[in-house]
């Protein structure tokens, strides 16, 4: 409580977790972070939207992301829920249905994410500037 009553910055992955940033800092920037294929038609996300409404109780600044590559995703098998429905595969197939706003999800509920430096390192320099730090040279 008392690291994150002092953060500027605070990013990780969705899920329960981010109840955390009721300790945050007034005004922090944050980044809640998803796996591929977590976007609604709408640009929404499937699940974990409603962590940022804590964060703005705090006058916080909030980001999303979504790992925008099929190829980033993959399952382990400790991972994988197994059903009568479904068989495990490494990597989401391009004809798998994305996740569903539903309880308990498919298997895309268990997939983890690979993070591109080259595509998330940009996302990390507007939560920087958003929160008025500067690079270093």
């Amino acid at each position: 409580m008392e690291l994150l009553a002092h953060s500027d910055v605070l990013f990780g992955m969705h899920g329960a977790g981010w109840t955390n940033a009721l300790f945050m800092k007034r005004g922090a920037t944050t980044m809640q972070m998803y796996p591929y294929g977590w976007n609604l038609p709408d640009k929404t996300t499937v699940r974990g939207y409603n962590y940022r409404e804590i964060v703005y109780a705090s006058e916080g600044h909030y980001f999303e992301w979504v790992n925008p590559k099929r190829e980033n995703a993959y399952f382990r098998r400790i991972d994988f829920k197994k059903d009568k429905d479904s068989i495990f595969q490494l990597h989401p197939g391009k004809e798998d249905p994305l996740p569903e706003d539903k309880w308990p999800g498919n298997q895309w509920v268990y997939q983890n994410t690979y993070v591109d430096m080259k595509i998330f390192g940009k996302e990390i320099d507007a939560m920087m500037k958003e929160a008025g730090i500067k690079p270093k040279s």
